[in-house]
């Protein structure tokens, strides 16, 4: 009994350390300084190219969210610029399946 019990905790173990990746934790001016480092040596399209084709998403939490529209409020000459953001759901339908 106890062999077939360790064999059992073998597999189970084994299908479940397949290694996922972490999130990353970026400050905002890391951000901030890569997309003008990108601008300043005119890569910026080819980057919005290749994220726009792999699909990429960024995370951002409802705070950083607010320290944004908190700058556009202060900077309301900045409200016409194109902004291209747009909220998706993670978990479409049921959240509590992610």
């Amino acid at each position: 009994m106890v062999k077939k019990a360790k064999k059992k905790m073998a597999k189970k173990s084994k299908r479940g350390s397949a290694k996922r990746k972490k999130n990353a934790s970026v400050p905002m001016q890391t951000v901030v300084q890569f997309v003008r480092m990108l601008i300043k040596e005119g890569r910026d399209e080819e980057f919005e190219t290749h994220v726009r084709v792999a699909e990429a998403v960024v995370t951002v939490s409802s705070a950083d969210v607010d320290v944004v529209k908190e700058f556009l409020d202060r900077n309301r000459h900045l409200r016409g610029a194109k902004m291209a953001a747009a909220v998706r759901d993670p978990c479409p339908g049921n959240p509590f399946e992610c």
